[in-house]
């Protein structure tokens, strides 16, 4: 029977502990993964992020319908901001969707159930954000 030397268990544990590590980044974690591929049904997929003043109608961000995320990303100074989801309609007026406010502690708004705002030819809906003040720069971030 061989005896273990103390150097040789603690040589042991630590390829234990390199081989674990290399396990771990071998198997990437999902929150690691590139958020510009489509996670499919039930996942959020990156639609956009935009950096507006006021009004980003002329660049709106298209949806599919079901749900829809928008984040502040780079968070006004000011304690809190209103700005009203408008979806957009080439021939038409566009549809009002909704007004929310955000905080510096709560920056994501849910838009849940849209498919009702997804219209033309591409079968989509274009969404984009309007502030009540033309100086506020916001950089926003969408989801769908």
């Amino acid at each position: 029977m061989k005896t273990i030397m103390k150097g040789e268990f603690h040589m042991n544990k630590w390829k234990v502990l390199l081989l674990a590590i290399i396990m771990c980044l071998a198997f990437p974690v999902s929150s690691f993964a590139s958020t510009g591929i489509s996670m499919g049904a039930g996942e959020w997929d990156w639609a956009g992020s935009r950096i507006f003043y006021g009004d980003h109608r002329d660049n709106p961000v298209s949806s599919g319908g079901g749900d829809f995320w928008i984040q502040y990303v780079q968070y006004p100074n000011y304690p809190s901001t209103t700005f009203k989801v408008y979806e957009y309609d080439p021939n038409n007026a566009d549809d009002y969707v909704g007004t929310y406010t955000v905080t510096a502690s709560n920056r994501d708004v849910y838009l849940r159930g849209i498919s009702n705002f997804v219209d033309g030819s591409n079968n989509k809906a274009e969404f984009y954000v309007k502030t009540s003040n033309d100086n506020d720069v916001s950089n926003v971030a969408f989801w769908d």
